[in-house]
């Protein structure tokens, strides 16, 4: 039958985009009403009419949600003409041309294990573990198709696993597209409907839902990260500037080490990362060793719990993870765990400062805290780290004294730092009012100590005097 695809849709830019990529695997992310959904049902209706006798999945996390929304749209979208069959107790689609399109839930992905697929679609992929993305991507296994493929369209949901898989993972991968779409981008939508949602919901809403942010979402703690201002391109730091080590050691947990080296105006730049899990010391030592290389370090810092001596040998009696350490030539002192300054201190030095003038680019406005684009997992990690949430009659209230505890290992890291008085190894340019003057904290030490001595004598001299009135 002849078929003319511009009498039914006309896709937006982002949209076009998507359906002209050759790329294997491609995610649409965008705001409400961007489109995407739109484009995923478009890209599975293409696929199964370029490709006679092609065997496709669409699917959604639950049941309710595939049936009211993802199938819905699926037989508003799709021509009549192009449907040969639908079976709705089997939720299977046929067409004219042979090619087969079933809709699933994927709440139990064990149950997808005997398909052989040409390609599979995920709405609303950030729902969906992604332990069903891969299941799903070792099923594409369909020969007689020429182009076997995976896509899926979402909201954003902060840095999860769908922000890690295409904009880490594979970010610079051909096989990997990366669509993201604002709602303003859709000129089919009612001409209100964007200002009347900017009217009524907060910041991290309006960049979550409406602009598409992946890195906006409700709870977050360093709520000014920016990507572009905060990751600079990895450099060696000058042999002045004052180097530091953090470590946050885990043996089933990840084991996480940072490199920070101090700009002479105060600044501080994260730039090198190790970062792997289910090793031993020796690893992490030989790990250490070769990333550091020829670096002289002022401060080795670590999680203090590295210091309880819970190991036991024979010979040894009881010893720490900090003693191993030192027996290979590393000797770490005990960073400061207290989690609520930590989180003030990283607040403060991630922030985006308006008086500071950013000592890489020479802009107006930056934080006092950098990473280069080597350090992946904290990149990752601090703009996801989020406030607690507590369930308190049925409604959701944030903690605000507590963060969660999930993939930080990085985070602690760089709370260990800071929290260390690691200082500039020259003195700071006046301009840069927040991080003082050495001489100043010097003679302001100094005026410290001669008032407390003075106190010091006071009250020995009044004490003296007291016993010898007696």
């Amino acid at each position: 039958m002849h078929f003319n695809l511009g009498d039914y849709y006309k896709p937006l830019p982002k949209q076009k985009i998507f359906h002209e990529s050759p790329a294997k695997y491609k995610c649409y992310m965008g705001g409400v009403g961007s489109g995407k959904t739109t484009a995923l049902v478009w890209e599975v209706i293409l696929l199964s009419l370029e490709y006679p006798r092609n065997y496709g999945l669409v699917g959604r996390f639950t049941y309710p949600e595939l049936r009211d929304t993802t199938m819905f749209e699926f037989f508003n979208i799709c021509p009549d003409a192009l449907i040969e069959d639908f079976v709705k107790t089997e939720h299977r689609v046929t067409f004219k041309n042979g090619s087969v399109v079933i809709f699933r839930h994927l709440e139990e992905p064990d149950k997808l294990k005997s398909l052989n697929l040409g390609f599979f679609a995920i709405d609303e992929m950030t729902e969906t573990p992604e332990n069903v993305f891969l299941m799903l991507q070792s099923r594409l296994r369909r020969r007689e198709v020429g182009r076997r493929c995976g896509f899926g369209s979402t909201n954003p949901e902060g840095h999860d696993w769908v922000w890690h898989k295409w904009l880490v993972q594979h970010k610079n991968d051909p096989d990997y597209l990366f669509v993201q779409a604002a709602s303003t981008e859709n000129r089919f939508l009612p001409e209100d409907y964007v200002a009347d949602l900017r009217k009524s919901f907060p910041e991290h809403w309006i960049k979550r839902y409406i602009e598409g942010d992946p890195s906006a979402f409700a709870g977050q703690i360093i709520t000014s990260w920016n990507e572009n201002v905060h990751v600079i391109e990895p450099f060696d730091p000058p042999t002045d500037w004052p180097r530091y080590v953090g470590l946050d050691h885990g043996t089933n947990n990840p084991t996480a080490v940072l490199w920070c080296a101090i700009h002479p105006e105060g600044f501080k730049v994260f730039y090198k990362e190790h970062y792997e899990t289910q090793q031993i010391v020796e690893h992490h030592v030989k790990k250490i060793n070769e990333l550091n290389g020829s670096d002289n370090i002022d401060s080795w810092i670590a999680d203090p719990a590295i210091f309880n001596r819970t190991q036991q040998d024979p010979k040894r009696g009881l010893y720490s993870i900090a003693d191993l350490y030192a027996d290979y030539g590393i000797h770490f002192i005990q960073g400061d765990n207290d989690v609520k300054s930590g989180i003030q201190k990283l607040i403060d030095n991630f922030s985006i400062w308006e008086n500071l003038i950013n000592p890489f680019t020479q802009e107006i406005g930056s934080p006092k805290a950098f990473l280069t684009k080597n350090c992946e997992y904290a990149i990752y990690e601090l703009p996801q780290y989020r406030w607690k949430e507590l369930k308190i009659r049925g409604k959701y209230r944030t903690k605000p004294e507590e963060p969660e505890k999930a993939n930080d290992h990085a985070v602690d890291v760089i709370r260990y730092m800071l929290m260390h008085d690691m200082r500039p190894g020259t003195v700071a340019k006046e301009r840069y009012k927040p991080f003082g003057d050495r001489q100043d904290r010097v003679w302001t030490a100094l005026e410290k100590m001669t008032k407390a001595h003075a106190a010091r004598t006071r009250h020995v001299g009044r004490t003296y005097g007291n016993l010898a009135g007696r």
